[in-house]
């Protein structure tokens, strides 16, 4: 009996080890290899953003981000090199943890930063975009534990978990990187779609929903930083083919924007005699983006110049 359990603690203590072993060297490659990847794909843009971007003007935000602002057009306007670091499907906990370990990097000029008007209520909000980054920045890693309970915190310390479902992309990204230069500096046109039916006006009225408090206290903090370091935000809700939008969050925005010298600006009902300009409600094409973004140059120019 004595021998039975002895080779069965071997045995486990031996699997244990193994295992401890490949989390270490996970932990110590697939940063070097994400590192390399370069900027293609959604995967590439978010590590392109929190280690190599060095651009004057960023845009920042989830697919309205990437697909409403011609970062081309922005640069050649305002004679300054811009990148959109837009992805999609990353929303407000995503976006502070980019800005805010930018800022411990760099300094742009300006941060865009394509803001949903739901960003400050008590509502889904997908963190695991952060998790190949936990432990590798001290803002991604207080973030991470202040939004997840303990039993993922735990799990958070194995490189195999945090890295889990990324090794194949990492390989194909890697395989399949283009050195060529991004021309369209992050930008992700959407070609226009032919509708089998008209596109109609959506209600985006957001009635009962309670503002987190958490995510209030993140976006004064993440302002107030970016006045410390002299960099300019400018918070914007992009066009929308919508109506019935609600006013409290405008408010409250504005507020917390007017407390920290940020600025808000609120497009959401810019087009919405265009359908022509938009994809699907929330989305507009390549036609409304390029408008849009000539619209908002002037804008642009006015923050730089301020």
């Amino acid at each position: 009996m004595t021998n039975q359990f002895y080779k069965f603690f071997i045995t486990i203590f031996i699997i244990v080890s193994i295992f401890i072993s490949i989390d270490v060297i996970v932990g110590r490659i697939a940063p070097s290899l994400l590192f390399h990847i370069g900027n293609v794909g959604q995967l590439g843009k978010t590590n392109y953003a929190l280690y190599e971007v060095d651009t004057p003007i960023l845009i920042v935000g989830s697919s309205r981000a990437a697909h409403h602002y011609d970062s081309k057009i922005i640069a050649d306007s305002c004679n300054m090199t811009t990148y959109n670091i837009g992805r999609d499907g990353c929303f407000f906990t995503h976006n502070c943890c980019l800005i805010n370990t930018i800022l411990d990097r760099y300094t742009p000029e300006l941060i865009i930063w394509e803001f949903g008007s739901d960003y400050l209520y008590d509502n889904e909000d997908p963190i695991t975009s952060m998790y190949p980054y936990y432990k590798e920045s001290d803002y991604i890693t207080k973030t991470l534990n202040a939004k997840v309970n303990l039993s993922e915190q735990i799990k958070l310390q194995s490189s195999l978990y945090r890295y889990n479902s990324l090794f194949i992309r990492i390989a194909i990204r890697l395989l399949s990187r283009n050195n060529s230069e991004d021309k369209a500096l992050g930008y992700e046109p959407l070609a226009p779609k032919e509708l089998l039916t008209p596109l109609a006006l959506m209600n985006f009225s957001q009635d009962k929903l309670l503002f987190n408090e958490a995510k209030v206290l993140q976006l004064s903090n993440t302002l107030e930083k970016a006045k410390k370091l002299g960099v300019k935000i400018i918070l914007v809700t992009s066009p929308l083919y919508g109506t019935s939008y609600n006013s409290d969050a405008t408010e409250k925005i504005l507020s917390i924007c007017k407390a920290h010298d940020a600025n808000y600006i609120d497009n959401r009902a810019l087009y919405i005699e265009y359908p022509e300009y938009f994809n699907d409600n929330t989305h507009m094409n390549s036609i409304g983006a390029q408008q849009y973004t000539n619209e908002m140059i002037p804008i642009i120019k006015q923050y730089i110049n301020d």
